[in-house]
């Protein structure tokens, strides 16, 4: 009687243990595997919140989703990566989410960084404090058809100028380019986005400092887009994902140095001496940025309303070809639950590292 009894017992906990496998949340996310798109074919260290960190520091792990990532051209390659089922998900600027889930109703936002710069930005001794003393000046630019040069019109035209007449924008490129523009006075300022204008500054020798605009300050110029149906049907995916690459944003603000390394061991071949500076404090400053919050101290969180400004900007200087309604492409519900981390803890072990 006490073998059929074992034998019973041992029944019941194998098919409770089935069970879960199937139907229990949490157990279902231990085996999920996931690709990340990022758009940037160099997967260099202003990626490393999403692509290297939680990698090596196991967050995605410790959150159920096996990480694979996946390189991209833009943002806009890897959305198409999304809606084709080629990739579970991407994080980019916002002008290519907002207009690939307008096109695509099967696509959805399900995160906004507060804050991610763009604007016109000037060595941090340049005697130019504000954007009308730019009136009359050259301004360079990565490229004349690229999301900076729109950025920086509308951060001058907001300034009061009229960017089409009030000033030159002069195509300058990227990195040692750009800082010798600047180094030889052929241009005042320069108009970029967060991690390429420290790279500018490294290689100036010199902070960079943005001018004041309304642009620098919108909220939700960053976030991550998946497919509606895996929010509905696999929201712990979507919420480990998202909590392990906040917890990597902590982990890299806490401590950019330890960041690279950890970046470093998952691509070693980045391993220059050369370039070290410079790609710390690219982390250091991507980092910075992504684990701002609002007043809800939620990362990720935006609320529709700024969202609905900035998306309502974006159309007005260009960066949207049409008005959108971010309430009907937005779904900010698993922020909270992919906030459920010990921030204290992470911070801890980060300063450790060294």
């Amino acid at each position: 009687m006490a073998r059929v009894t074992n034998m019973h017992k041992s029944v019941c906990v194998l098919t409770t243990l089935l069970a879960g496998m199937f139907f229990s949340p949490e157990l279902r996310a231990q085996e999920a595997n996931a690709v990340i798109c990022f758009g940037d074919p160099s997967m260099s260290a202003s990626s490393a919140t999403t692509t290297s960190i939680p990698i090596q520091a196991g967050y995605y792990k410790a959150n159920g989703v096996n990480i694979r990532i996946q390189p991209s051209q833009s943002g806009s390659e890897c959305a198409l990566a999304v809606s084709s089922g080629h990739a579970f998900a991407t994080s980019a600027g916002m002008t290519s989410l907002l207009v690939a889930a307008a096109k695509d109703p099967t696509l959805v936002i399900v995160a906004a960084s507060y804050r991610y710069s763009w604007g016109v930005a000037v060595p941090d001794d340049s005697p130019i404090k504000t954007v009308a003393e730019l009136k009359g000046k050259a301004i360079g630019v990565q490229s004349l058809s690229s999301a900076s040069y729109l950025f920086g019109k509308a951060t001058v035209n907001g300034g009061g100028l009229n960017a089409d007449t009030d000033v030159q924008w002069i195509n300058v490129g990227l990195g040692a380019t750009a800082a010798n523009a600047l180094q030889t006075n052929r241009v005042v300022g320069y108009a970029t986005y967060n991690g390429v204008v420290d790279i500018v500054g490294h290689l100036l020798g010199k902070k960079m400092r943005w001018l004041p605009s309304e642009v620098t300050l919108l909220q939700g110029n960053y976030g991550w887009l998946v497919r509606r149906a895996d929010l509905k049907e696999k929201p712990q995916v979507v919420a480990g994902m998202l909590r392990g690459a906040f917890q990597a944003s902590v982990y890299g603000n806490a401590n950019p140095v330890a960041g690279l390394a950890l970046h470093l061991k998952q691509f070693p071949e980045q391993n220059n001496p050369a370039t070290r500076d410079s790609s710390i404090a690219i982390l250091a400053s991507r980092a910075e940025e992504q684990v701002m919050t609002d007043s809800t101290k939620l990362i990720g969180h935006v609320s529709m309303q700024e969202l609905q400004k900035t998306a309502s900007f974006y159309h007005k200087n260009g960066l949207l070809a049409n008005e959108v309604d971010v309430s009907k492409i937005v779904d900010l519900s698993l922020i909270e639950s992919a906030n459920k981390f010990d921030k204290a803890k992470i911070i801890a072990e980060a300063k450790a590292a060294n």
